[in-house]
């Protein structure tokens, strides 16, 4: 938040303040393999899409973010992007959830990208079943994929 306060010459005065976020413009690195992977944030209302991305059991999925500026530059690297993992069973129309992970996104400096892999050896193993993806990022904005291991 930053204040402005003015004076005329007459001696009126306003007084602003203004809360502003700083958001970096977010793409995925070339290696992020199930397109169209993270489409947008949920609403305030939480709902959030629900249609599941199919991926097959046991193959890799890689997920890599690159925060860029307004000018196109890399983001600090001291920003932490999280991936929050959330096993989702069904029992009638009711969902339960339960978070299994919440993983730090390591920094790839010659990518510019923050990058975890799910699935693979010395990833994030997951079973068949369905999860919902919560993309953490350091601006803020929590960004959201269901996926369907099958």
């Amino acid at each position: 938040m930053f204040t402005v306060s003015a004076a005329d010459p007459s001696g009126n005065t306003v007084k602003r303040s203004v809360t502003y976020f700083v958001r970096y413009n977010l793409t995925f690195d070339e290696a992020t393999r199930i397109p169209p992977f993270f489409p947008g944030e949920c609403v305030e209302d939480g709902d959030c899409p629900s249609d599941p991305v199919a991926v097959p059991y046991g193959q890799a999925i890689h997920i890599g973010v690159v925060l860029v500026d307004a000018i196109g530059a890399p983001a600090p690297v001291e920003q932490s992007q999280t991936l929050t993992i959330v096993l989702v069973t069904k029992e009638g129309a009711e969902e339960h959830l339960e978070i299994l992970a919440v993983l730090n996104l390591w920094y790839d400096p010659e990518a510019s990208s923050y990058a975890v892999d799910l699935c693979v050896e010395g990833g994030y193993k997951l079973e068949p079943g369905l999860y919902d993806l919560w993309l953490g990022l350091a601006d803020g904005r929590n960004l959201y994929q269901r996926i369907e291991i099958q």
